[in-house]
């Protein structure tokens, strides 16, 4: 090896304790968040089906509408 070889490496292991902290904070993110991601995924769902449900409602009242106003006519 270069002598400027060997001095990338040194620079290298010298940064491997805060990489593995920083595996371990990205880690515990992970283990944190992961839930809350997954409960705002499963609501994202459940309003998406009640505005289809609602979407659906609003649909029905307008032909119930318009079927009254051709039966006035």
């Amino acid at each position: 090896m270069t002598p400027q070889q060997v001095i990338d490496a040194l620079k290298v292991a010298e940064e491997i304790p805060n990489l593995e902290a920083e595996r371990q904070r990205i880690e515990d993110d992970i283990d944190v968040d992961g839930p809350k991601i997954f409960e705002l995924k499963r609501r994202k769902v459940s309003s998406a089906n009640d505005l289809r449900s609602i979407l659906k409602e609003v649909e029905s009242g307008r032909e119930y509408r318009n079927n009254r106003l051709k039966s006035i006519q």
